[in-house]
């Protein structure tokens, strides 16, 4: 020891923190993880064409997801916080409730839209309206996903609303992704077979 400084492990740092703190953490973490094998697997399964078409349609709902949820996510932290604080459970249910249907019915509106952009497309580009279908069908998925994060934060669950929207995720952009890309891959392959 020099100058009454003491050495620290990583055990005594982590031993110091709240236990949410550390779940929020190996959530985080385990998350970053899971995204970046999942982005690896894509690129490395569908190829360069493809997988720009997938990352136009992830771009495309994480643009879309943010009108969908109507502000309701950052209201609904502080508001069920309060209302858990007030025990007001009706008002807090009342919340819920109108933050779903707000929700619904303006991703209603969004996948509407996109599902017309995509019959555009049918014509001109196949794959780029498979694209924006994709999209269309994640929108209302994920927008619930983030208000139920909200939600649970709000109650002071954190590490399990991170957990539904940081490791859940990446398996539902991953499933259908490989679908969405998948023609332009066997198309590309195709292509080099021939020359």
């Amino acid at each position: 020891m020099k100058d009454g400084v003491r050495p620290t492990s990583l055990r005594a740092i982590v031993g110091n923190l709240p236990p949410q703190s550390v779940a929020t953490f190996a959530i985080r973490i385990a998350a970053i993880g899971a995204e970046f094998a999942c982005v690896l697997l894509l690129a490395r399964l569908l190829g360069v064409e493809a997988y720009g078409r997938f990352a136009f349609a992830m771009s495309l709902v994480a643009i879309a997801v943010v009108p969908a949820m109507f502000g309701f996510d950052r209201l609904l932290i502080r508001e069920v916080a309060a209302s858990r604080v007030a025990y007001a459970w009706d008002s807090m249910k009342g919340l819920l409730v109108r933050a779903a249907q707000v929700t619904a019915l303006a991703s209603l509106v969004i996948v509407c839209v996109l599902t017309l952009v995509a019959r555009r497309y049918q014509a001109v580009d196949a794959e780029m309206a498979v694209a924006f279908a994709f999209a269309a069908a994640l929108v209302p998925m994920i927008a619930f996903v983030r208000l139920q994060q909200a939600a649970l934060q709000g109650l002071g669950h954190v590490p399990v609303g991170l957990a539904a929207e940081s490791l859940i995720q990446p398996l539902i952009r991953y499933c259908p992704g490989r679908r969405v890309a998948a023609p332009a891959a066997t198309t590309a392959r195709a292509g080099s077979v021939r020359h």
